[in-house]
């Protein structure tokens, strides 16, 4: 029987899955380059507007998220027979935690001396991971990049209890929905929430679609895709 710690190290990396993320990164790097340098030269202007879509590599990363977190699941799942929520969260929190808050002790001793502006308040949200849900009045610069930290550290939460209280087959229905729905809640929060207008970008129930594309992925991957969705 196989333990958490080696189902998820067994399956191995997959290239195409880092060539996709570093594609992502690139246009992270170049779409905050593209808003922090004030001058490129004029040939570069065009490219820039396609290659510079930091918001496009995000949403790769959500995709890739949402595939690697539910393919790791459901190989748990299938070779234990359960799903050891201790041991995914272990993973997470040792993977994410010691560098976040590393970080985030940094960005507060610079505050201290004044060397940036972050409140307090600031730090407590991020901390909690909930800017997305809970941006201070600051504004923060060195910390509102955070919202999408927020945004997997909230599917990381909820997804695992999802799939095993749904199964595969339920849960591929209910990411599909979501799939289909997505939209719709943007335009109903865009019209019936006007306060919630510059968040529609960066919070859970608004940019849920995106993660559940990765995870209908896995979901629907087999040898007999028909059998595992039926089963």
């Amino acid at each position: 029987m196989k333990t958490g710690s080696r189902v998820e190290s067994k399956p191995g990396r997959l290239p195409s899955v880092d060539g996709i993320r570093g594609l992502s990164i690139g246009l992270v790097i170049l779409g905050h380059a593209s808003g922090t340098i004030l001058v490129f030269p004029r040939w570069l202007i065009p490219g820039m507007l396609v290659l510079g879509n930091a918001g496009l590599g995000v949403s790769f990363f959500f995709v890739i998220s949402g595939y690697l977190i539910t393919d790791l699941l459901l190989r748990e799942i299938e070779g234990t027979g359960q799903l050891s929520f201790y041991n995914f969260y272990v993973r997470r929190v040792t993977r994410i935690f010691p560098a976040f808050y590393v970080y985030l002790a940094f960005i507060g001793v610079l505050s201290f001396l004044r060397a940036v502006t972050v409140t307090p308040a600031d730090l407590i949200v991020s901390a909690c991971f909930l800017w997305n849900y809970l941006p201070v009045t600051s504004g923060s610069w060195w910390l509102g990049q955070t919202w999408s930290l927020c945004i997997e550290e909230q599917f990381y939460l909820l997804w695992p209890m999802i799939l095993v209280s749904l199964g595969r087959k339920k849960a591929w229905r209910l990411a599909l929905v979501i799939v289909c729905i997505e939209p719709l809640i943007r335009i109903l929060t865009y019209i019936l929430l006007p306060s919630l207008r510059a968040r529609i970008p960066v919070m859970l129930h608004t940019r849920a679609d995106i993660l559940m594309f990765g995870c209908l992925l896995a979901l629907s991957q087999s040898t007999d895709p028909l059998y595992r969705l039926l089963a």
